[in-house]
């Protein structure tokens, strides 16, 4: 395990699936932006690709989702081989043969080659509405440890990071995309980013990496 890692979190913003075209172009110009900083590891959040506001009924042409999607994946993996580094991405993923949908994260290596994949397991408000939940907790060994991944509302109960951390992670990827409540934009708060990861990492003694 290396003393030291240095991580790029991509902060790209959620959008509409109608935007994904020019989703897909932003999300491989912030990777190369921030190759320049020479990370060994970036983390894309929830839902990046194609779309965080997504549903069954939107999705007009599952053949054609599943294929824009597959070549995002193909053009991320091959920046992480050219830029030699880990690419956690958040995305749709579609099973076509049960026609339904998961809220997935992938861990791409620097060669290149996906290693990971993990679905969200906690579907919390409307994500019921159109995805299916995960059931598997994989971690996965790196030169930095032991790497697991989560997604938003997995963080809110506390089994979900313990399953990760008693397979020996020493970090963990979430893959976010945190909502605010409140009347006023000064006021507003979220309690996964106030005590709930805090007390992920505290409880299970591991670095949380989130990616917004």
């Amino acid at each position: 395990m290396v003393n030291k890692l240095k991580v790029a979190c991509l902060q790209v913003s959620a959008r509409e699936y109608e935007d994904r075209y020019e989703n897909k172009e932003n999300i491989l110009r912030i990777i190369d932006k921030a190759a320049d900083s020479r990370p060994q590891l970036m983390v894309l959040p929830e839902c990046a690709y194609p779309a965080y506001y997504i549903s069954p009924l939107i999705v007009k042409n599952s053949l054609e989702f599943q294929k824009s999607t597959l070549e995002l994946i193909a053009e991320v993996k091959q920046r992480a081989k050219l830029y030699k580094c880990y690419i956690a991405l958040g995305i749709v993923e579609t099973d076509l043969i049960k026609n339904i949908l998961y809220n997935s994260a992938l861990l791409i290596n620097p060669e290149g080659q996906e290693i990971s994949r993990f679905r969200k397991s906690y579907l919390w408000h409307f994500d019921s509405y159109w995805f299916c939940a995960g059931e598997q907790y994989p971690v996965i060994e790196t030169e930095f440890g032991k790497v697991g991944m989560f997604i938003c509302a997995d963080g809110r109960l506390p089994e979900i990071v313990r399953c990760l951390s008693l397979q020996g992670a020493d970090i963990l990827l979430d893959l976010t995309n945190w909502v605010t409540s409140g009347f006023e934009k000064e006021t507003l708060t979220n309690p996964q980013v106030e005590y709930m990861i805090p007390t992920r990492a505290l409880e299970n003694r591991v670095w949380i990496i989130a990616a917004n």
